[in-house]
């Protein structure tokens, strides 16, 4: 993924279409840090995927965290359950995407495995 400004967004999937995963790196930019509610609705999507997949469905997975830098994979192979909360998150980061397309950037990947 070449790198722009804003909030960089990709989909993790396999080579049957499951989402297997996510990245989610930068800052959106619009407004101080602390008052971006670009960045907090990414962030509060994002963190509650990964709470669903581990509290709710209790999956296994792989989380890196930092400011402005999340990264998410299942540690095991993806199923009905978790493909609905992931695809979730899609949803409403794809909205997000279309009202603040100069802020955020989303690439929904094939990963063949």
């Amino acid at each position: 993924m070449v790198r722009r400004s804003g909030v960089e967004i990709e989909i993790f999937r396999n080579a049957l279409g499951l989402v297997v995963g996510f990245s989610a790196k930068g800052h959106a930019g619009t407004a101080k840090h602390g008052k971006d509610i670009v960045c907090a609705a990414i962030s509060a999507l994002t963190q509650t995927t990964a709470l669903g997949l581990v509290k709710h469905l209790n999956r296994e997975i792989d989380l890196q965290h930092a400011s402005g830098d999340m990264v998410v994979r299942l540690k095991a192979k993806p199923d009905a359950l978790t493909n609905a909360v992931f695809e979730t998150m899609i949803l409403g980061l794809n909205e997000i995407e279309k009202i603040n397309p100069q802020s955020v950037h989303i690439l929904d990947a094939q990963e063949v495995k």
